[in-house]
């Protein structure tokens, strides 16, 4: 078999275990920041708030950015093995997520691109997953829920003086989906071809 072959064959497990590490990545970092952050409230700040303080920054600032680098590779599975259109957006949220980690609120305009960007293509994500008829009716009724809670999320950021419950009603169920997806549509899929030993290349839909 060929190197690229071998890629072919590995992605889908590689791009699977990236997925199911981005939550504990990003809430590692969420939840260091937050124990170095006293002073953060869920009702007067946003999430991103704890990037700017010199004690909780590092950590803060560290888990976004790794863990939108996972979430491009899980991006890159989606993309190549269930949905373009999925992967894409997903691809672009990932971007975000680094440039959230990159430029902290006291980069204003870059920060507030990145952060508007990320809500966005992340919700875009569970949007197309909804509407897409290539894929299971496991993963687009995933998508219908997240979509319907991103929608629900944003009409709540007006009853509050802060935005960090909204962000981490979209963030929580967001990053636990791409674990889920991650070891059920990925992982699994490529163990049972190794078992069997026919390797394919990942059908593109979307």
């Amino acid at each position: 078999m060929t190197l690229r072959k071998q890629a072919v064959v590995a992605l889908p497990f590689i791009a699977g275990s990236a997925g199911v590490f981005v939550p504990v990545v990003a809430f590692i970092g969420i939840g260091l920041g937050l124990q170095a952050a006293p002073w953060f409230s869920w009702v007067a700040d946003a999430v991103s708030d704890l990037g700017v303080s010199s004690v909780s920054a590092g950590f803060f600032n560290s888990g976004m950015i790794c863990a939108g680098v996972l979430m491009f590779v899980f991006a890159s599975g989606i993309y190549r093995g269930l949905s373009r259109k999925v992967g894409v957006c997903l691809g672009v949220a990932s971007g975000a997520l680094i440039g959230i980690g990159i430029a902290p609120e006291t980069m204003f305009v870059p920060h507030w691109v990145c952060s508007a960007c990320f809500f966005l293509s992340f919700a875009g994500c569970f949007l197309w997953c909804s509407l897409d008829s290539g894929l299971s009716p496991v993963l687009r009724w995933s998508g219908r829920g997240l979509t319907v809670l991103a929608i629900v999320s944003g009409g709540l950021a007006a009853a509050f003086p802060g935005i960090a419950i909204p962000e981490i009603l979209v963030m929580v169920p967001g990053f636990f989906w791409c674990a889920g997806v991650g070891v059920w549509a990925l992982i699994l899929p490529a163990l049972a071809q190794k078992k069997t030993r026919k390797y394919k290349t990942p059908a593109m839909t979307g």
